[in-house]
């Protein structure tokens, strides 16, 4: 009888100017992945500053437990195409591969993360994605579990006052920390296990999307074909959150709202819900940001962040069209 052969993990690490990152990190990811054999891949997103001679030195001139790549792209295809260019090479190359572990350059995962995220896998036979705790480097809890985006959650994102969140706590978008591995509707992507089984069955990351809402889109797509996600506090990962895109703290931190951000909103809710609850959900975010705006006037605090956030939205509403 033979022996029962070991499961194996492929991983993507979609690069973007932060090959310090992945070199400073690759060495334990390596030493992590070493009991799943799988290979690791990195694909540049045209970085433009050296970047992919950079990374391809590194991998030539260093030892890792397992097979390491450098695919250089030819073009910016975004996080979601940056990703399909890695899973088209494990599909081209017929690797044999039973998950694919999806990790920012920005995400560092701590010992034991990779094996917990598989178990709980292999547990459940009906996930298909298992996403880690996120925390910063000072340790701060970072959202990596969501629910799915409505209207009433997009209203009390924005509105930001106690009595709504309170009325409204069961629609909050971001979920808290969770004290056990727990179904959710998705995950962050920053770093997250994947069945490829899934990804063979319900498709490739949608590369209408450039930046956000990419992995929301793939997990509501498989969650159609009766997949679900799990958040798994037991695997963690520290992000340094925002590292490529400039967004530290996450998108309502910002002054100014990306229009990456809200054209991937638009296409999103527009591809699962149509142009008529786009409006209904248009008008709560609307609605949501004017009461706050008001509030900051009010009381006599900083209004500029709610103006320019309104003035963003409505300058890129109903545009579903990727910027390049």
């Amino acid at each position: 009888m033979s022996a029962t052969a070991p499961t194996r993990i492929a991983t993507i690490i979609v690069n973007f100017r932060a090959a310090g990152l992945i070199e400073a990190n690759l060495p334990s990811l390596a030493a992590h992945l070493a009991p799943f054999a799988g290979p690791i891949i990195i694909v540049d997103n045209q970085s433009k500053n050296g970047d992919a001679a950079r990374l391809n030195s590194f991998v030539q001139s260093t030892e890792f437990p397992v097979p390491v790549r450098v695919i250089s792209h030819d073009c910016n295809a975004g996080w979601g195409g940056g990703n399909n260019v890695g899973l088209r090479s494990v599909i081209a190359g017929n690797l044999d591969t039973d998950y694919i572990l999806f990790l920012n350059p920005d995400a560092r995962l701590k010992p034991g993360a990779i094996e917990a995220l598989h178990q709980a896998l292999a547990q459940d036979s009906k996930a298909g994605f298992a996403g880690c705790h996120i925390e910063g480097e000072d340790g701060t809890h970072q959202s990596a579990a969501f629910r799915f985006y409505s209207a009433l959650g997009e209203f009390e994102s924005t509105v930001k006052t106690g009595p709504f969140t309170r009325l409204l706590a069961h629609r909050t978008i971001p979920l808290g920390p969770l004290p056990e591995t727990t179904k959710v509707d998705w995950v962050s992507g920053a770093a997250f296990l994947a069945r490829m089984a899934v990804l063979r069955s319900s498709g490739l990351f949608d590369e209408g999307y450039f930046l956000y809402f990419d992995e929301t889109d793939l997990m509501k797509t498989a969650q159609a074909k009766g997949w679900h996600a799990l958040h798994v506090p037991g695997a963690k990962a520290v992000h340094e959150e925002g590292f490529s895109t400039g967004t530290k703290g996450g998108v309502n931190a910002v002054a100014s709202l990306s229009p990456h951000y809200l054209r991937s909103r638009n296409f999103y809710l527009e591809k699962h819900h149509g142009k008529a609850k786009r409006t209904l959900h248009d008008i709560a975010w609307i609605v949501g940001t004017a009461l706050f705006w008001a509030r900051q006037i009010i009381s006599g605090k900083n209004s500029d962040g709610p103006r320019q956030h309104l003035r963003d939205f409505l300058i890129h509403r109903g545009k579903t069209k990727r910027l390049l």
